[in-house]
């Protein structure tokens, strides 16, 4: 296996536990709340790349460029749609999850929880007044 998958999937194994305890310590999670549902949507690899990534500046050091051809992409009208379509919010969440692994397998401290704390409050941010 390579570096960067074991990186991607214990970033991932990390990200996924200490998210499942900030729920339960959570006073605002009621009984009848979806767990799953929520942990999957949190987590999501794309959402994680929409949100995270920008404010990390993950797009500024990565090396990708889009699968589709030139044509497709002047195509499409919207710039979110582009980077979505294209799997630049994937690729970008897949970063970040790599990150968070690599802290995590370097350090093991208060470290990786300071830098998952703002990965949750990125996502969470922007959700708050929905709820």
């Amino acid at each position: 296996m390579c570096r960067f998958t074991y990186a991607v999937t214990l970033g991932r194994r990390v990200l996924t536990a200490y998210l499942q305890l900030f729920l339960h310590s959570s006073s605002a999670l009621h009984p009848l709340d979806d767990l799953d549902a929520i942990m999957s949507s949190t987590l999501n690899t794309n959402i994680l790349g929409e949100y995270v990534g920008p404010e990390w500046g993950v797009g500024r050091v990565i090396r990708w460029q889009p699968a589709a051809p030139a044509h497709k992409l002047a195509d499409m009208d919207k710039e979110v749609d582009v980077r979505r379509q294209v799997g630049l919010y994937k690729v970008q969440g897949e970063a970040v999850e790599a990150i968070l692994g690599g802290i995590y397998f370097q350090f093991v401290s208060n470290v990786l929880f300071t830098c998952i704390d703002e990965v949750m409050l990125s996502i969470v941010h922007p959700f708050r007044a929905v709820r």
